[in-house]
């Protein structure tokens, strides 16, 4: 398995200048979006016509960070560092969702380059405002005198990075003091914050309490991974896209800005988004600080939901992902797919509709052997994932309607 720390070699930092526009952030080694610049390019796509707060049918909205990174009735709408459990990006990349529908809602998708900010800005943490570096964190650790209390051998201390994510042996408090990733389970962050304290009590200093900001900034050095610098990338995405032409084929498109010790390009492909395939390599061409761009075309993908992504290997036989692109085929008739067929209580269950016509949502039904419906849930075209809990084993039928008098039937059975 890759190491984890290598998922910052997917198309996240940006060498030498803002390659991309919009970004605020920058360091001698790193560039970066932030909060404000995601919450420009939303605003910019009008997502706030729907997510504007104070919108009961539509709780989720961006207008503050917070609202953000909350959690919705579908569980967090952002995984710190991991786009690909993000369900923002689920459903700006037209992909399957397990939860609700693709945004925006019966329009046009977001451009490549719009959803590639976003993923890398949720791949970096997802940051409110400029990540600091170690050497950052402890100017604010001293400016708010934690020093005063912090200084004796036994203690918890931060001279160093090594001290500031190392226990004391002494301590009585069984949580990490920083978990990459992760500020909730970071022990540091719950002193300084005062939210979701699992041992102690809230940290103060002579100074008082820590400003929101100087606690926002080490929650985002934490939810970056809580790395000591930057690290330099042998790759740089700036764009990757699937566009769907008009003789059905499906073009991929990348381009790099930086290329170091790369040698070559994987394109994989999947039906389902979890299992994937290499059916194409294109040789880098290894430039340093350069726009370099690929095509490569998919001339025979099949009906339904189709997903590709890019591995990219360096010469010494490392790599790392891009993130995935889907694109949706149209489909010669209309059908309808469940796997697994018998599952037990609470198990997901994967519904797939492929569609003839425009329709972005159906409605499926699911009845049981008398004919009472127990369960409706609404799906769009592709893969939908959803959780059936409350029906007891049995023989049930789902389906959906097809025209005004015929519906599609399937048989389902629930087991303990």
């Amino acid at each position: 398995m890759v190491n984890r720390f290598r998922i910052f070699q997917i198309i996240v930092f940006m060498l030498t200048g803002n390659l991309l526009s919009g970004q605020s952030c920058e360091t001698p080694s790193l560039v970066h979006y932030n909060y404000n610049d995601i919450k420009i390019i939303l605003e910019k796509n009008e997502c706030q016509n729907c997510h504007t707060k104070g919108n009961t049918n539509v709780p989720w909205s961006f207008e503050t960070y917070e609202a953000m990174i909350s959690k919705g009735k579908c569980g967090p709408v952002i995984e710190h560092g991991k786009p690909h459990k993000s369900l923002l990006i689920d459903k700006l990349n037209q992909g399957s969702i397990s939860c609700g529908f693709h945004m925006p809602l019966g329009g046009e998708p977001i451009s490549s380059r719009d959803l590639l900010a976003i993923e890398m800005w949720v791949l970096l943490g997802a940051p409110e405002f400029c990540i600091p570096e170690f050497e950052e964190v402890k100017s604010i650790l001293d400016v708010n005198d934690c020093s005063s209390c912090h200084k004796d051998v036994g203690q918890w201390r931060y001279n160093t990075y090594a001290d500031l994510l190392t226990k004391p042996g002494g301590s009585l408090c069984n949580e990490k003091i920083v978990v990459p990733f992760d500020h909730h389970k970071s022990l540091l962050y719950q002193k300084i914050s005062g939210f979701g304290l699992t041992c102690g009590e809230k940290m103060f200093s002579s100074v008082g309490s820590m400003p929101y900001v100087d606690i926002a900034r080490i929650r985002d050095w934490i939810n970056s991974g809580a790395l000591q610098s930057s690290p330099t990338l042998p790759v740089v995405l700036t764009d990757f896209s699937a566009e769907l032409k008009s003789d059905n084929s499906v073009l991929l498109y990348w381009q790099s800005s930086a290329e170091f010790n790369t040698a070559y390009y994987a394109v994989e492909h999947s039906s389902d988004g979890i299992h994937f395939e290499e059916f194409g390599v294109r040789q880098a061409v290894a430039q340093n600080n350069q726009l370099t761009n690929y095509e490569w075309y998919d001339y025979a993908p099949q009906p339904g939901n189709q997903y590709y992504r890019l591995k990219m290997v360096d010469h010494d036989g490392k790599f790392s992902y891009s993130q995935t692109r889907a694109v949706r085929i149209k489909n010669n008739a209309e059908s309808l797919r469940l796997y697994p067929s018998s599952l037990s209580a609470g198990q997901p269950i994967h519904i797939e509709w492929l569609t003839t016509k425009e329709d972005e949502l159906t409605r499926i039904f699911i009845m049981d052997i008398l004919g009472r419906e127990v369960f409706t849930h609404i799906i769009s075209p592709g893969i939908n994932t959803t959780q059936i809990s409350h029906l007891n084993p049995g023989l049930y039928y789902v389906s959906i309607p097809e025209g005004v008098e015929n519906y599609f039937v399937k048989k389902m059975f629930i087991i303990y």
